[in-house]
């Protein structure tokens, strides 16, 4: 469905928001798999409404999805604090030509009506973690995912099967149902005889029809299910990394190929931050970032730099530290031109 009344209104409140009102009712009543929006997190610019609207969605399985900007983990995060969904905005970077995500926690500031958050994790370290996690798993969770897609497409096309066998059966008992009321008619009324007869023929025409359709259909189907499509789902392990790496490759599908593979991330900030990887079929892996300082490169790191630069040129720093994990504050490796620039910092 499409709801567009609120069109040109502010988002400050909800009390004169036709659309909004609708959709969290929809939400609420499980009607809805999926919200999308060019900026999901404007569908409300009250806490107090957006938080409401995330936990009928938590509580209902509804995925929120913002297509357009660059965070991974936009519906996936799960507070490690509090255990609420976390929601995500944007900071602009490179005078609005970059967009760095960050993850943000809101039940103290809804609760407790305060500016405060329970906690908040800038994203372009983690996203990046998280995606060289997925490139490095990729080949045994996808194979794992691959078969809980072919599950589930089997037990759909069971589901689907089952239902049609009773659209048959309705037929069928339809078209009884006109034949004994044909067979129980005196007849010397011709009239009343020659309307139930058509009402028996048209009957038997749509158990036909019924019984043909259910029939294309399962074959249909079962198509899905055959050697070439499993071959395409493994093709996916060896074609995964390739276009994940493209450049042309959106941020919606990488995001659309995260969702596929992960069922859920949950995030702790402590000394450090700690992400809970959930994928799914059930399999985790726990990682550890350092805290982001925004804008600037944690001091850790700068004083990394300063110890390697005893022993390494620029380039074979900038080695050393995307091998060990770490990332520049916009998640990216770095490069001896980056060390060059952070020297006048350490100096």
């Amino acid at each position: 469905m499409v709801i567009d009344q609120d069109l040109g209104q502010s988002g400050a409140s909800a009390a004169d928001r036709e659309g909004f009102q609708r959709l969290v009712a929809e939400v609420g009543l499980g009607h809805v798999g999926l919200v999308m929006g060019l900026e999901v997190s404007r569908l409300a610019r009250s806490s107090l409404d957006w938080h409401h609207l995330l936990e009928l969605c938590a509580m209902t399985a509804t995925l929120i999805l913002d297509e357009d900007g660059p965070g991974l983990l936009q519906g996936l995060v799960i507070c490690g604090k509090c255990g609420n969904r976390m929601t995500i905005r944007y900071h602009q970077a490179q005078k609005g030509r970059h967009l760095i995500p960050e993850y943000v926690c809101q039940k103290e500031r809804v609760e407790q009506a305060t500016e405060q958050t329970c906690q908040h994790i800038l994203g372009a370290g983690l996203d990046a973690a998280i995606a060289d996690l997925l490139l490095a798993q990729v080949t045994p969770f996808t194979i794992d995912t691959a078969l809980e897609v072919y599950e589930e497409l089997h037990t759909q096309i069971e589901a689907a099967q089952h239902l049609r066998e009773q659209q048959v059966e309705r037929a069928r008992y339809a078209a009884e149902q006109a034949q004994r009321r044909f067979l129980r008619v005196d007849p010397e009324n011709r009239l009343v005889a020659s309307v139930l007869e058509a009402e028996w023929n048209a009957r038997l025409q749509e158990y036909t029809q019924v019984q043909e359709q259910a029939q294309k259909q399962q074959e249909k189907e079962q198509h899905r299910l055959s050697t070439l499509e499993q071959q395409a789902i493994a093709n996916l392990v060896e074609d995964f990394p390739r276009v994940w790496q493209d450049e042309r490759t959106l941020d919606r599908d990488r995001k659309r190929m995260v969702r596929l593979l992960l069922e859920d991330v949950t995030l702790r900030k402590d000394e450090m931050i700690t992400a809970q990887v959930r994928f799914k079929g059930g399999a985790t892996q726990t990682i550890t970032l350092p805290i982001s300082q925004g804008r600037r490169s944690a001091q850790e790191v700068l004083t990394l730099i300063d110890q390697l630069l005893d022993d390494y040129t620029d380039a074979e720093v900038a080695e050393q530290l995307n091998q060990r994990g770490w990332r520049t504050y916009e998640g990216k490796l770095f490069h001896a031109t980056r060390i060059l620039s952070l020297r006048a910092i350490i100096s």
